[in-house]
């Protein structure tokens, strides 16, 4: 009886999984679960407008290249974290160039984080040597939907992109730099909590060269 009892209960439970509908990838691109002041006609029509352009998944994330109007997107597990719009780009790009300025002869870059690539190809455009870590594989292959922003970022001879954390990265090798940065991380993703600690800051501290530069986005418009 309990053997027979077993085979339907796996029996049922087979049909449900093959009979289940498949997951609306589209609609967790456009992060439903982030948007929570969109009502749903709203959300249908952004869902109908934005086109994928290309989606990746490993082990740690999905990540998705978006076209919705004019703007490239780079979405992480439904959350729009970098795009070709006006004012996402400026963010981008002055966290590579505005350090690169100050200081008076940056030579080498630590960037934290890929992203789209545009906080790293801008550093690229100065230094001779960047080295940027990123944890997620997906990030790093999709890079070329973005080279019209990034400046190819993938191909640069003065670029190397490592896969790995880039704080325990920072920590392990005794590598220091001119100038460290990081890509646009809000402090309430999974992990991006300890870039903003002090621990963090005494590190990079420690892996600055003399007269090396430390530059981080905060984002004062969550912070409450």
């Amino acid at each position: 009886v309990n053997a027979l009892a077993g085979v339907c209960c796996t029996v049922v439970f087979g049909a449900c999984v093959l009979w289940m509908p498949g997951w609306d990838l589209r609609l967790m691109d456009c992060g439903a679960y982030f948007m929570a002041g969109m009502d749903e006609a709203e959300l249908d029509e952004q869902v109908r407008t934005t086109k994928t352009l290309r989606r990746i998944e490993d082990e740690g994330a999905l990540v998705t290249a978006t076209r919705w109007q004019r703007d490239t997107a780079l979405v992480i597990n439904g959350k729009r974290v970098a795009s070709s719009n006006l004012l996402d780009l400026r963010t981008q790009y002055f966290l590579g160039i505005i350090p690169g300025i100050l200081h008076p002869d940056p030579k080498s870059v630590y960037v934290l984080g890929l992203g789209m690539g545009t906080t790293c190809g801008s550093c690229a455009q100065y230094a001779s040597e960047v080295r940027c870590v990123e944890i997620s594989q997906a990030v790093i292959d999709i890079q070329d939907v973005f080279s019209d922003v990034n400046y190819g970022v993938a191909d640069l001879p003065n670029v190397t992109i490592v896969k790995g954390d880039g704080r325990h990265d920072l920590l392990t090798r005794k590598d220091t730099y001119d100038v460290i940065t990081a890509d646009p991380i809000h402090p309430w993703t999974n992990g991006g909590a300890y870039l903003y600690s002090r621990q963090y800051y005494e590190l990079c501290s420690r892996r600055l060269n003399p007269q090396g530069i430390m530059c981080q986005w905060l984002p004062l418009y969550e912070l409450r």
